[in-house]
């Protein structure tokens, strides 16, 4: 049986289109295949998603995340985030010499 059906429209700004289609559709392809949602259509900037309410819903997260962010933590397995406050005399050692 299949569950009952959700969508979401999201609209992407042109200068993140790129980044949350991927190289020939890769990130696109990951966030249906991870989530497990239908179909992710792209009109322009407007990318609507169908599928599984709990299944839209991470998808929708997870293209908010790139737009936002550049990454998306479905493409890591085991991901994990921290934020911490560094004081700006550590930055030289932390980043390094080259960058």
């Amino acid at each position: 049986p299949v569950g009952p059906s959700s969508s979401a429209t999201i609209h992407v700004p042109e200068n993140k289109i790129g980044i949350v289609i991927g190289p020939k559709g890769a990130k696109i392809k990951l966030i249906q295949e991870k989530t497990g949602v239908k179909t992710i259509d792209t009109q322009g900037s407007v990318f609507t998603i169908v599928g599984e309410p709990k299944a839209v819903a991470a998808a929708e997260a997870a293209i908010k995340e790139l737009v936002e962010k550049g990454y998306c933590a479905l493409a890591f397995e085991g991901f994990a985030e921290n934020i911490m406050n560094v004081y700006p005399s550590a930055f030289p050692d932390l980043i390094g010499k080259q960058g």
